[in-house]
């Protein structure tokens, strides 16, 4: 199984672009009385959603993480949350975008919309 981001990365994850939420699994109903039933659609703890990103990287950190995503787009792959040190199993949810903003001869790129989903 991989690890994110790929080995030989000289740029770390941008701790501006970090978010974290959990998927909504509550199976809702309203009655006409006025109340409301809830209950869970699974026993499973909520899945977690995580949002990263990476700022002014080079040109050789975007090709290992178009490598990556290439390789793993559809696998499982390992995420460690920074902030709290746990180990988690996601996939992409979403492609990879890149955005340019270098200048002149100095090719740098920002990535800030890198959603994980833990599987």
């Amino acid at each position: 199984m991989s690890n994110f981001p790929p080995a030989g990365m000289a740029s770390k994850e941008d701790t501006a672009f970090f978010s974290h939420s959990m998927k909504d699994d509550v199976e809702r109903s309203e009655t006409d009385g006025g109340y409301d039933y809830s209950r869970p659609r699974s026993t499973r703890p909520p899945t977690r959603l995580f949002e990263t990103g990476f700022t002014d990287i080079s040109d050789s950190d975007k090709a290992l993480l178009e490598q990556f995503y290439e390789g793993n787009r559809a696998s499982i792959f390992t995420w460690t949350d920074w902030t709290n040190g746990v180990e988690y199993q996601v996939r992409f949810a979403e492609p990879l975008t890149f955005t340019y903003t270098g200048m002149g001869p100095t090719r740098r790129w920002n990535t800030q919309a890198i959603k994980l989903r833990q599987v």
